[in-house]
């Protein structure tokens, strides 16, 4: 993009002269203008540089001398000047660029002015303003520390269309890039999704001078492995071979060239350490990795938690039980792991089916007082790894004593999460209330029910409309048989009946319509058979009513 500059006529060429009072005049609109921007009269001094400008517009003296004012006021503002500055220079090169554009030096000069009193959005405000159609190849993009702060803005705000469209025109117009902010700029190109672009503004500085601000950078490094490493995820689910290697292969490329950098591992800070760790496993040479880690524990340092949750992730999508080993070593040479990688390991046991390893994983959360700290995603994952077992009827009563306090643990952290604001899904309940009919524990099915169904009004198509249907009939059979005293099950059916989704009415298979009476079940004589274990409901007498009846005393004669 060439730079625009200000052809202004000298006397000879019968321009005016303005060394005597037009001079004057300039002179002392600046300083009037600066008088008022100093004591807070923006619009004042706006009325000043508006009347300046307007007769800017066709006369270049007028123009030189305007231009001198605006840099001058630029060079000297402050942050509360800057809304009245960015839009007086907008506005102002909006309407010459017809006639005589203002300077690239004046625009980056506004650029740098505005990101320099700390005011991002005035950055993107001067950017959107200046690149309209009608202008976007007149006047230049920001340049230095103003065009990593238009970037990282853009990114923040979800923009991600235009941060494009600027990295683009970057490599359209062969723009130079300030060394001291390269490598900001494609890290910024990575994180707005732009793959290809940030490889070829990585390999373009590659081999200039001041390389190492590019090659050298942790921040940059680990972004792109990271990103490069999910384009061969990608192209390995697409089977597209080639592609997944070529990124394969920048990722390594990458990682060496940040490693070369740097020099000699013992000698490099705590945070270079841990990004180098961080890039050898997300690449999957783990070993490389803990020798990387090593050195900080020789020093007495422990490592960060980022690093060892990354280790567990790469190794995880290839063997959840490789990762829970390298998990547990890291444990015993004083590793500390975040919560981020219990919940990625217990993640990929269960999308491998294997409840064991689960549980092995949860013991060990529990064991580094992890557990507590897990997000909702986590514990959620958590929930059906401790449930998953009970999914299947077995029918022995060991293995329903078994789910006893899976499901009470269960029961606690799920009201636990619903008390604190978080969203507990139907989902959830439902694989809850299943497993504690499937091993017999009806109190802990009702108490389910009671937390997180009763009141709520389903469609009749909603999975959990059956499943209350089942308890219903799981409850009065029980009592039926024994299982459940009358008294506690019919108030247990009452509540189903008056809080439930179905008011405890069905339509049998056979076509007959059946309502379920609470009260009205047969009661039974013969000695009940236990099958499940007393809830805490039962113990502290919160939810259900107390079984046995009150003794009446005798009357006295």
């Amino acid at each position: 993009m060439a730079q625009q500059t200000e052809q202004v006529p000298t006397e000879e060429q019968g321009a005016p002269s303005i060394s005597g009072p037009e001079h004057f005049a300039f002179v002392l609109v600046g300083t009037l203008a600066k008088a008022c921007l100093h004591y807070g009269f923006h619009q004042l001094a706006f009325e000043f540089m508006r009347h300046m400008r307007s007769k800017a517009v066709y006369d270049p003296v007028y123009r030189a001398a305007t231009k001198k004012v605006i840099e001058t006021l630029l060079l000297s503002g402050m942050e509360k000047d800057a809304e009245m500055l960015a839009g007086l220079v907008t506005s102002w090169a909006q309407d010459t660029a017809a006639i005589q554009p203002l300077s690239d030096e004046l625009i980056w000069l506004l650029y740098d002015f505005c990101s320099h009193v700390g005011r991002p959005d005035l950055v993107l405000f001067v950017h959107e303003r200046l690149s309209t159609p009608a202008l976007e190849e007149i006047y230049p993009l920001p340049q230095g520390n103003a065009l990593a702060v238009l970037l990282a803005h853009l990114y923040r705000e979800n923009r991600y269309i235009e941060g494009r469209k600027v990295i683009r025109n970057l490599l359209q117009h062969n723009y130079r890039i300030d060394p001291m902010y390269r490598s900001d700029v494609i890290y910024h190109a990575s994180r707005l999704g732009l793959a290809s672009e940030a490889r070829a503004l990585y390999e373009k500085y590659e081999h200039r001078a001041k390389s190492s601000t590019v090659l050298g950078s942790a921040k940059l490094a680990t972004e792109l492995v990271a990103h490069f490493m999910r384009v061969v995820d990608d192209q390995s689910s697409t089977n597209d071979k080639p592609k997944a290697d070529d990124a394969s292969a920048f990722a390594r490329k990458v990682v060496s060239n940040f490693v070369r950098s740097k020099g000699e591992l013992a000698k490099q800070t705590r945070e270079n350490i841990n990004a180098i760790a961080h890039c050898y496993f997300l690449i999957g040479e783990l070993d490389a990795g803990f020798r990387a880690l090593r050195v900080m524990l020789h020093r007495k340092q422990i490592p960060h938690q980022n690093d060892v949750n990354v280790l567990l992730r790469a190794a995880a999508k290839y063997s959840p039980r490789t990762a829970v080993k390298l998990l547990d070593r890291a444990l015993k040479e004083n590793y500390k792991a975040g919560p981020r990688a219990y919940a990625t390991l217990l993640h990929y046991a269960q999308k491998h089916g294997d409840s064991d390893l689960a549980q092995e994983i949860l013991h060990l959360a529990a064991k580094e007082g992890e557990a507590e700290h897990l997000d909702f995603t986590a514990k959620d994952s958590m929930i059906r790894a401790q449930l998953q077992p009970f999914m299947a009827r077995h029918g022995s009563k060991e293995h329903n004593a078994k789910a006893y306090p899976a499901l009470r643990s269960s029961l606690m952290t799920m009201m636990s999460l619903r008390d604190h604001g978080v969203e507990v899904k139907d989902a959830l309940v439902h694989v809850a209330i299943r497993a504690a009919l499937n091993t017999h524990n009806l109190y802990e099915a009702y108490d389910f029910w009671h937390a997180f169904f009763r009141g709520r009004v389903p469609e009749k198509k909603d999975i959990w409309y059956y499943c209350e249907h089942e308890l219903f009939f799981r409850i009065e059979e029980a009592v039926k048989n024994g299982v459940l005293p009358f008294v506690k099950g019919s108030v247990m059916l009452a509540q189903l009946k008056s809080g439930g989704f179905t008011k405890g009415e069905f339509t049998m298979r056979d076509g007959r319509r059946r309502e379920i009476i609470p009260f009205g079940t047969q009661r039974y004589n013969g000695e009940a058979a236990v099958f499940s274990l007393p809830s805490a409901d039962e113990e502290d007498n919160t939810t259900i009513p107390s079984t046995e009846p009150e003794e009446e005393p005798d009357d006295e004669d």
